[in-house]
C-alpha cells in the first residue's frame, strides 16, 4: 500500500525530517465494493486514519472549523459541477 511506502520514507529521516504532511485518499477496494480511504501523516510518518476528514499544514486551524461545521455522515453530491463554456458574440 502507498502509505505503507510513505510511512516508511518519512520515518528513515525522523531525526532531520522532511518539512510534509502528506495525505493520502483513494479508495480501498474488497471483494465487496469499494469503501472511500483517506489519511494523513506527521513529519516522521506516525499515520492518522480518518473516517470523516483530513486537513493539515498552514491553514489547518482554521479548516477545522470549517470541516466541522459542513461535513456530515454520507455527504452526497447534489448536482454535479459541469463545465459550460458561454459564447461570445
Amino acid at each position: 500500500m502507498f502509505y505503507e511506502m510513505q510511512r516508511l520514507v518519512l520515518s528513515y529521516r525522523r531525526f532531520s525530517p522532511w518539512y510534509c504532511e502528506p495525505v493520502i485518499a483513494g479508495l480501498d477496494v474488497t471483494a465487496t465494493g469499494s469503501t472511500p480511504f483517506i489519511a494523513s501523516m506527521d513529519l516522521i510518518g506516525c499515520i492518522n486514519f480518518a473516517k470523516d476528514f483530513v486537513v493539515c499544514g498552514v491553514s489547518a486551524p482554521e479548516l477545522y472549523g470549517m470541516c466541522e461545521a459542513l461535513w456530515e455522515p454520507e455527504l452526497v453530491i447534489i448536482r454535479p459541477l459541469t463545465y459550460r463554456p458561454h459564447l461570445i458574440v
